[in-house]
């Protein structure tokens, strides 16, 4: 995750903030039908972060947000309509913005993270929306191939390889049940 030291932050904790009825943070629907119906950005005030993903990805515990110092910046996650009002009461959470069109899904970008020392190169995991779909059905709806890659795999997220172009990773985004794209950790896959 993205991330950058907040100096201003005056309180920090090693526990999760807990739900405020009294915060309420700004939900900005898409216009007319979304492509990704259970897709999310959460957006973050200054000094959180989340620490945990909890439910926001795999439908266990609630969410770990923490006033740490430095902030979270923009996170994709798979929300039900019961877990999307409770995370809006958050303490933190600025802002939940529901994904878009085919158009807007094509135009998102990989989540780096500049404070690890990839080497020289980096891989990118990609992370599916829907735990049910298979790495296959995925690979034919975008019409790409990658060597070593199980297609029956049902997984949450794959390794496409590390040698993807950039227009290769539009045309991954481009799939609605593509939740986001992420670099790996340095070493892995160099």
């Amino acid at each position: 995750m993205k991330s950058m030291l907040d100096p201003k932050a005056s309180k920090m904790t090693d526990k999760p903030v807990r739900p405020d009825p009294n915060h309420n943070a700004p939900y900005e629907a898409w216009p007319g039908v979304s492509a990704a119906p259970h897709c999310y950005y959460l957006d973050f005030d200054e000094g959180y972060q989340l620490c945990s993903d909890g439910w926001l990805m795999f439908d266990t515990t609630d969410p770990w947000i923490e006033l740490t110092g430095q902030t979270e910046v923009r996170y994709p996650c798979v929300l039900t309509t019961e877990q999307l009002e409770s995370i809006r009461h958050c303490p933190g959470v600025a802002k939940v913005t529901q994904f878009g069109d085919d158009e807007w899904l094509r135009e998102r970008k990989v989540r780096w993270h500049p404070e690890q020392n990839n080497g020289k190169g980096h891989g990118y995991l990609v992370y599916f929306a829907d735990e049910h779909y298979t790495v296959g059905e995925h690979l034919a709806k975008i019409g790409l191939t990658f060597e070593g890659v199980w297609k029956m795999s049902r997984t949450r997220d794959y390794n496409p390889s590390k040698l993807v172009t950039e227009e290769q990773l539009r045309i991954i985004h481009s799939d609605p049940k593509v939740l986001m794209i992420e670099e790996t950790t340095g070493g892995t896959f160099c």
